[in-house]
């Protein structure tokens, strides 16, 4: 507080009881304690690079997938870095994701298309960049709560979008092409397939995975009778997943289990059978990704000869043969198998660097010049699973440096709460972990590496522990740092 004291024009502060400072010297303070510029713009850029990351938009050339969300991210990161945000005290993960970078150079030394290796790493180093300078942006509570609000904020916006475009689209029976897809999807049949403003449905569920357990807290937090609006929003958001009719369901069932309220008996009846449907989801989905059933068709009928040895008391029926039970299942290779496989004989080749940085997609052409894939690959692919795709570009001691990541970011949580105690069941850890533990449930399926959001959700996690005073309570939630 500031009191203007008559003509002399001299104030009082609040942080000096009765000493009067001049009025220059006054100016000089508040202009020294207010924002700056730098930080205003970064703070601006970093709200329109959480808005966009739901919008698939691309500028410029389309090998490079560069969005406008990442146009706002490096203006972010250039204002940061002039606001001299890299003078605060830095993660101890931080190191571990530079050794993550550096165990993926010896793959160089296969690679036969040095710029799309350097591409590769480029997006990793940016995307690792971008994630710790939120980390030092959002290092203050109330700086972190402003950025999770609007991200879950967004994230709700995302499931009102997507369930609405499915409720149109089975009505009307029109689909809207740049939300949807009509598409064939192994062993389910044709479906309508949910996109909203991303640039596939895959994309969707795993946006959805990492943003709704905050979404999910934040709703508990600002609403009456939080344990149900828990529930109510978790459903919304699995509901709005599955209009995606994604194997990436499993991430988002496991994200909601570990999010859900658990304060009273059918609360963790609830979370259990989340539990379980994701485990089970978890098994369709690598069964669904590998073989295509297409039909089964059972026959009862006479067997042509008679076993070899019948005992006394089997009775063979009248032509003295006995039955035979025949199924026949007609099935194909879904190309998610077919590219796991491609990936796991690229890995042999070359097991302890790989075949190099940002090469899978040519060893696909090949595969699709070879026959072993159709036409449609023809422009290459990934191996729709991260820890394959690891192996097969970097090898043995690329995955080590994968391992040791999500390793040391998975430990982190545990020293947290060996430090600050049951505080590191605040829903400030608990929500961003969930997410991240879902989307690393969907890199069995999906590489998850590049999404710009599983950075921002590790940003979060990261401030959420390194805070000094971690929250007791949810904004505005008098119950304790469980959600209820």
């Amino acid at each position: 507080m500031v009191v203007v004291a008559g003509a002399g024009r001299s104030v009082r502060t609040s942080d000096s009881p009765g000493v009067r400072w001049p009025h220059g010297e006054d100016e000089r303070r508040m202009k020294v304690a207010s924002p700056g510029r730098w930080q205003r713009w970064a703070q601006r850029c970093l709200t329109v690079f959480v808005i966009l990351v739901p919008v698939s938009a691309t500028v410029g050339p389309a090998n490079l997938n560069f969005q406008w969300s990442d146009l706002a991210a490096v203006s972010f990161l250039l204002s940061a870095t002039a606001a001299g945000i890299w003078r605060r005290r830095h993660h101890f993960l931080l190191v571990w994701a530079a050794v993550y970078v550096c165990l993926s150079l010896p793959s160089f030394a296969q690679t036969t298309h040095t710029s799309a290796s350097f591409l590769e790493l480029a997006k990793t180093v940016y995307l690792a960049c971008l994630a710790f300078t939120i980390v030092q942006w959002v290092s203050e509570p109330k700086t972190w709560d402003r950025l999770a609000r609007l991200f879950a904020l967004i994230v709700g916006v995302t499931v009102i979008i997507a369930l609405g475009v499915w409720v149109y689209a089975i009505w009307s029976g029109h689909i809207p092409e740049q939300l949807a897809v009509a598409m064939d999807v192994p062993n389910v049949g044709r479906v309508v397939r949910v996109k909203a403003m991303l640039l596939t449905p895959t994309f969707l569920a795993n946006y959805l995975t990492m943003g709704l357990p905050l979404l999910a807290a934040y709703g508990a937090a600002a609403l009456p009778r939080p344990r149900v609006t828990s529930w109510v929003l978790l459903a919304l958001g699995i509901a709005a997943t599955g209009t995606t009719v994604s194997h990436s369901l499993a991430g988002c069932l496991t994200a909601a289990a570990m999010i859900a309220p658990r304060s009273s008996r059918w609360d963790r009846v609830g979370q259990r059978c989340l539990g379980a449907f994701a485990v089970a989801a978890i098994v369709f989905s690598m069964v669904a990704t590998t073989v295509s059933v297409y039909g089964v068709r059972t026959e009862d009928a006479p067997a042509p000869t008679p076993p070899t040895s019948p005992a006394p008391h089997d009775f063979l029926g009248p032509q003295g043969t006995g039955g035979e039970y025949t199924i026949q299942i007609r099935y194909g290779w879904v190309v998610y198998g077919i590219l796991k496989r491609i990936a796991w004989e690229a890995w042999q080749s070359h097991p302890w660097v790989g075949i190099g940085l940002g090469e899978f997609p040519y060893a696909v052409k090949r595969a699709v010049q070879a026959g072993r894939l159709h036409s449609y690959y023809a422009c290459g692919a990934d191996p729709h699973c991260t820890w394959l795709g690891a192996m097969a570009e970097t090898g043995l001691i690329g995955l080590a440096g994968l391992l040791g990541f999500w390793g040391v970011l998975l430990s982190e949580r545990w020293r947290t709460r060996s430090r600050i105690g049951q505080d590191a069941e605040n829903w400030r850890i608990r929500a961003p972990l969930a997410g991240l533990v879902g989307l690393l449930v969907n890199s069995l399926y999906v590489d998850v590496m590049h999404f710009r959001f599983l950075w921002f959700g590790v940003a979060l996690l990261l401030a959420a522990m390194a805070s000094q005073t971690p929250c007791r309570s949810a904004p505005g939630h008098p119950e304790g740092s469980r959600i209820r």
